[in-house]
């Protein structure tokens, strides 16, 4: 049931309150439910109704559980990467991109609360404080103290300062033409790559239809860029794109991503982090849908089993490592990036690149991908790494 604060029962005890419905959260809400989940559930949201203005894509893999899978809005079998003339495609029509919007997220998770009594939704309440307790834990807000036994935290992480990696910006227009420009069975993951002022920009394109997509600008950058700049960024190139062309406007997307491997705080009794603050986030990339699916998973059983609750990174180490190698050089020389991508895309074979894209590569398709990057650059950044560490560890 979705409640307000003036009708909560705040002298109810919670077996798990979640803080935040993002993506995480709701997730978790729907792997519950697949779990026959008994416990009492409370959900804690600072906005006023669920997120429905974000699109979450990923590639399909088998893994992927059917009540996610079932929700997915729409396949394409082709993605492509390109630089200035050079465009490099991808075809893997057995592990397509996919995308399915946060509305329907939402949905799904509102109809599982609405069902169920042991489910409450809390909208328009801001968490100030988690505190321990003797024998419970207390989650503070303006209006009311909830008591529960667990809490799983999706708040953004606090930025590092100073900034210890490149910021992700991106500003995003969901449009509808009158004429046909788009293609519908290829998405342009990185269109128009090119280093500018020391920024990575490219523009992505999301086709639904001929006539219906998403265009974004995203650019790599050490410092954060006015909202403003990324919207006449892609204004600008959406006018081009269709040539002048009239278009209605759906909705626009915005947001700004830490380029940084992000661990979680040390495990307190009970209380977890997840999402990007419990590094569910692939830094090099940005996706992080699949791995939130592997996180929900493992979680959710915990639950079940009546396990203690553990902090769980989904995104394995070996990928943590290779992202942080690969922005280490991008930091370094950011006018290799285009090529660095483009590589990627023209040397590896699509279900390959699928397979890393979802932390599902084997041996052989990581020590692939080494081999497609240059040996040199990436020897550097890695003396640089393990030269941090050892200053890090003479600090200690």
């Amino acid at each position: 049931m979705t409640l307000r604060n003036s009708i909560l029962n705040q002298n109810s005890h919670y077996d798990l309150i979640l803080i935040g419905a993002g993506a995480a959260n709701l997730s978790l809400v729907l792997a519950l439910k697949e779990s026959n989940y008994d416990g009492s559930v409370l959900i804690l949201e600072r906005t006023d109704k669920l997120p429905n203005n974000r699109i979450w894509s990923f590639w399909y893999h088998t893994t992927l559980p059917k009540h996610i899978t079932s929700l997915i809005s729409h396949k394409w079998a082709s993605w492509s990467v390109s630089i200035g003339t050079s465009c490099a495609t991808m075809n893997a029509p057995t592990m397509p991109y996919c995308s399915i919007t946060a509305e329907t997220l939402s949905n799904a998770a509102l109809a599982v609360i609405d069902k169920s009594a042991n489910y409450s939704l809390l909208l328009s309440c801001d968490v100030v404080s988690v505190e321990h307790k003797k024998n419970t834990i207390s989650v503070i807000t303006p209006a009311a103290k909830f008591e529960c036994s667990q809490v799983i935290d999706t708040r953004p992480p606090i930025p590092e300062i100073p900034n210890v990696g490149l910021l992700q910006s991106f500003y995003g227009m969901e449009i509808k033409t009158e004429s046909a420009f788009f293609t519908p069975s290829k998405v342009d993951l990185m269109h128009q790559l090119h280093v500018s002022n020391d920024r990575l920009e490219f523009f992505y394109i999301l086709p639904f239809s001929e006539s219906h997509a998403l265009l974004e600008y995203t650019c790599f950058t050490r410092n954060n860029i006015p909202q403003m700049e990324l919207k006449h960024q892609i204004e600008a190139f959406v006018t081009k794109y269709i040539n002048g062309s009239n278009y209605s406007l759906v909705r626009t997307e915005s947001g700004v991503l830490p380029m940084y491997n992000i661990t979680p705080p040390a495990n307190k009794k009970n209380v977890i982090r997840a999402g990007i603050s419990g590094g569910a986030m692939r830094a090099s990339t940005g996706y992080c849908f699949s791995s939130i699916q592997t996180w929900a998973g493992q979680t959710a059983a915990m639950l079940v089993n009546a396990e203690p609750l553990q902090q769980i990174i989904p995104i394995p180490t070996i990928y943590r490592w290779m992202d942080d190698l690969f922005l280490k050089v991008l930091c370094h020389n950011m006018n290799i990036a285009p090529v660095l991508f483009y590589n990627l895309t023209k040397k590896l074979s699509a279900p390959r690149f699928a397979r890393f894209m979802t932390e599902k590569a084997s041996i052989l398709d990581l020590l692939w991908i080494i081999w497609c990057m240059p040996k040199l650059i990436f020897l550097k950044a890695l003396f640089i790494i393990n030269e941090k560490k050892q200053v890090n560890a003479k600090k200690k």
